[in-house]
């Protein structure tokens, strides 16, 4: 968990990053990517079936959740994320 949170932190570093370093306004900028090492190959990207770490960071990083958590509201919330709103209770 640790590592998905370091990942994400440097992520956000890169972004906040200064655009301009030196280079001319003419010239394009190259994209910018993040590469990170783990000792061992993910095993698959299905979230059911993930069983290790490293499969797990992956995943996470590249599968956002439906749902999430609103963490400030007391008590705590669920508000949609990439839904486009509560699901709804019917009889």
């Amino acid at each position: 968990m640790q590592r998905r949170h370091l990942l994400r932190g440097s992520a956000a570093l890169l972004a906040a990053a200064p655009a301009s370093r030196g280079l001319a306004a003419s010239e394009p900028r190259k994209p910018k990517t993040l590469r990170v090492a783990f000792n061992v190959a993910e095993t698959g990207f299905d979230p059911p079936q993930i069983g290790d770490f490293n499969s797990m960071t992956v995943a996470a990083n590249i599968f956002e959740p439906l749902l999430t958590y609103d963490y400030l509201a007391r008590p705590v919330k669920l508000k949609p994320q990439t839904a486009v709103a509560l699901p709804e209770i019917s009889a």
